[in-house]
């Protein structure tokens, strides 16, 4: 049986990260630090871990065609998008670590 419960404090602590996140790209904007950028990518996995929860929760079918769907679709895309940057992210890590300034 599926506890409602779960979801809501699952939805909970998703909306105080997204706030946490909102205030942390604000500061990020004005501020260049490699803590914030990790603060960042700490919250882009976050939102990856709770993407996971919903879809192990609803299963594939509800998840996608369910009620709610179109806010499911959108964090899809916002979560694929955050994957990209932070991929994006460690692969220039990995350049400016191994001495490469970027492609000849």
């Amino acid at each position: 049986k599926r506890r409602p419960d779960r979801i809501f404090l699952l939805d909970s602590m998703s909306g105080l990260m997204i706030g946490m996140n909102m205030i942390t790209i604000g500061i990020a904007s004005d501020v260049d630090s490699t803590f914030l950028e990790q603060v960042e990518l700490f919250f882009a996995f976050f939102f990856l871990v709770e993407l996971l929860c919903k879809l192990r929760y609803s299963g594939m079918r509800r998840f996608f065609l369910g009620p709610g769907r179109t806010w499911n679709w959108f964090e899809l895309v916002v979560v694929v998008l955050s994957m990209v940057d932070a991929a994006a992210y460690f692969y220039e890590i990995s350049h400016v670590e191994n001495g490469a300034n970027g492609p000849s």
